[in-house]
């Protein structure tokens, strides 16, 4: 073997590990539920539907409007189909609250104007979606946006029944920041998994590679 032959195999190395440190823990679409061992994608899904209406791998991307009127079993399945699976409720909501234990994904303090909420739409003239990362100031402070307002998200939780299957965050038609658009402090909202009703969509979690 050469200098150069040596040489070459010696940088490839050097570059090949140097991107696995910055590889992280988790995909770029996600960011780390900070105290926990996961990622949580960093928009709620804007999965496509193929002409038969079925519903696609999720996708977490700034920009895209996200799917909703989404079925729990739907969501589940697309998670799933984008390596994936749905957010525990613990691990939605520690993204939500921090270490701090915000009561909102960006304070103790409800503020109207920070995400998309009932509360903006009126202000705007628009309640409807927005595309997902359009408000800034709707972040968690670790690049998790839309956890209070646009569509609520499923969570692989159920009820005490083991049927009904439990949401949070709130959406775009909602204004009571008591309980519907807060980090979970209070009761939750739950429905049939087969129910596909306007206005719920989902965002998925994994184990970060730590």
């Amino acid at each position: 073997m050469n200098r150069l032959t040596a040489f070459l195999i010696f940088a490839a190395a050097v570059v090949a590990f140097g991107n696995c440190k910055k590889a992280g823990p988790c995909p770029a679409e996600m960011a780390v539920v900070e105290g926990a061992k996961v990622c949580i994608d960093r928009f709620e899904s804007s999965a496509g539907r193929d002409l038969k209406g079925n519903l696609g791998p999720a996708v977490s991307k700034r920009g895209a409007i996200p799917v909703d009127s989404v079925a729990w079993v739907e969501a589940d399945a697309s998670c799933k189909a984008a390596g994936k699976r749905l957010c525990s409720s613990d691990e939605w909501t520690g993204a939500c609250r921090g270490k701090e234990g915000r009561r909102f994904p960006y304070g103790k303090e409800f503020e109207p104007e920070r995400c998309n909420t009932y509360q903006y739409g009126k202000k705007t003239g628009k309640t409807e979606k927005r595309p997902a990362g359009s408000m800034p100031t709707c972040d968690n402070g670790s690049g998790v946006m839309d956890l209070s307002g646009n569509v609520w998200e499923w969570m692989a939780n159920t009820d005490q029944t083991g049927v009904l299957r439990q949401l949070w965050g709130g959406g775009f038609a909602n204004d009571n920041h008591e309980n519907e658009l807060t980090c979970g402090f209070k009761k939750p909202m739950y429905q049939p998994p087969k129910g596909n009703f306007s206005g719920i969509g989902y965002r998925c979690c994994r184990a970060a590679k730590l």
